[in-house]
């Protein structure tokens, strides 16, 4: 069996799929600043604790109530509390939100007992969270849309695993190099024949990617 792929045009010239990849690599770093930032200088007293949300409260990046906001939390939503900055009205609470971290004001939870395999496993998630953004963190790096020139960076070489800047890149190889009105055949083992701990998209291979 053979799977035959219509390619139409869309984005032209690879003068403009530079800039198409430049924006999303932008948007990307956007999206990453506004993950987690420093405590705004308030030290953050490592906690592990779950706790619910009694009333719709807003997570800020910061420890700071004015500082921007992560997003919303609706009432009766458990959060993992993986530290606390002050008590009180002005105390503020560390949570894992999503694949953040965020902060949300103390008043606005109230505790909830957990045994010590819930409580392991709320450690573990928060230090997950943590390292997965402190990495996110560690490396970015902005070109221009002509060739060369890096506007900046920073551990620019220190490898990384691409994630899917590999599907970025194959795109902008497409566009680059190839008729975008010809027809591509793959054969039935390029499909679905794949590595283990590979994927596929569109296709009923080990997973979506």
């Amino acid at each position: 069996m053979e799977k035959r792929v219509k390619i139409r045009k869309t984005v032209f010239g690879g003068a403009i799929a530079r800039i198409c990849c430049l924006a999303l690599c932008l948007c990307l770093g956007l999206s990453i600043s506004m993950t987690a930032q420093a405590a705004s200088g308030k030290k953050v007293t490592p906690v592990t604790m779950a706790a619910v949300v009694g009333e719709e409260k807003t997570v800020t990046q910061q420890a700071d109530k004015t500082s921007a906001a992560l997003g919303i939390l609706p009432a009766g939503t458990t959060v993992n509390v993986c530290g606390q900055t002050g008590s009180g009205k002005s105390g503020m609470y560390q949570i894992v939100y999503g694949n953040a971290i965020g902060y949300i004001t103390q008043t606005a939870c109230q505790p909830v007992c957990v045994d010590a395999a819930m409580t392991a496993a709320l450690a573990a998630q928060a230090e997950a969270v943590k390292q997965q953004v402190a990495q996110a963190q560690a490396a970015a790096a902005a070109l221009a849309a002509q060739p060369g020139t890096v506007l900046f960076a920073k551990n620019e070489d220190q490898p990384y695993y691409p994630a899917s800047i590999t599907k970025i890149l194959t795109a902008l190889i497409v566009l680059e190099h190839c008729s975008l009105d010809e027809e591509v055949t793959f054969s039935h083992d390029d499909v679905y024949n794949v590595e283990a701990g590979s994927s596929t998209a569109g296709g009923t291979g080990s997973g979506a990617g």
